[in-house]
């Protein structure tokens, strides 16, 4: 007998496959399946948002461009500074001039692009796009 249930500890979908052949007594032995993510991936991936997100973020006193950044889609979604781009991404090739960023009907390489949605905030909301990457200036 196949059943679906919730892993409880780690609320986790999980299925049980009931190796007792007779219905009229409860489950003897299963073979339990996770159909998502281990535990431990599970766990770690819990405890990553809980140190990412634990107040409100508030970016209205912020006076530098703010842009938000995603990768994959949204498989990767972080909020940075010019300043926070070039700490964390200055070894990839983010910063690549042969990359091309579509801007106002030119090719322009990423540090251009940075620049000019910096420039002004009539760029706000606007998403650019380039491979596997988003950015869009939001403050």
């Amino acid at each position: 007998m196949l059943t679906c249930g919730m892993d409880k500890p780690n609320t986790q979908p999980i299925l049980w496959v009931d190796t007792n052949t007779d219905r009229n007594t409860p489950y003897k032995g299963c073979l339990v399946f996770n159909t998502q993510l281990m535990r431990s991936e599970t766990k770690r991936k819990k405890e990553t948002m809980e140190k990412q997100i634990k107040e409100v973020i508030d970016l209205s006193s912020q006076k530098k461009a703010t842009f938000l950044c995603s990768w994959n889609g949204k498989e990767v979604v972080q909020i940075h500074t010019y300043e926070t781009l070039i700490t964390e991404y200055e070894k990839s090739n983010l910063f690549d001039p042969l990359e091309g960023w579509f801007v106002d009907g030119e090719t322009k390489t990423f540090e251009d692009l940075i620049n000019i949605l910096s420039s002004k905030e009539d760029y706000c909301d606007i998403a650019y796009n380039n491979d596997n990457m988003t950015i869009t200036r939001i403050k």
